[in-house]
């Protein structure tokens, strides 16, 4: 899926860094998905802790993200900030 965002990977990595102090996405472990943000947003309604929900557009290039700060998706879990970035058809996510 990662083929599908007509960007490079240090394009990629200056938006995650601009928009959430992450410097590289790729060391971060960031993955790929279908599910659009509001599918995301959807089904985090069923999430043990649904966490404080960021929207916006990111500075660089105009990407609709969400950030999700303090979310807990399973009881036992521990609790994680996710950040996905839409990038047409595909949309990257980033926990940590």
């Amino acid at each position: 899926m990662r083929n599908e965002i007509n960007l490079t990977d240090d394009q990629i990595n200056e938006i995650w860094d601009d928009q959430f102090n992450v410097s590289d996405y790729v060391e971060f472990e960031a993955s790929f998905t279908r599910d659009t943000l509001d599918q995301i947003l959807e089904s985090r309604n069923n999430w043990q802790d649904q966490g404080t929900l960021f929207r916006g557009k990111t500075d660089i290039g105009g990407h609709n993200f969400i950030e999700i700060e303090r979310c807990q998706a399973v009881k036992g879990q521990a609790r994680k900030t996710v950040r996905v970035i839409d990038f047409g058809t595909v949309r990257a996510i980033q926990e940590s």
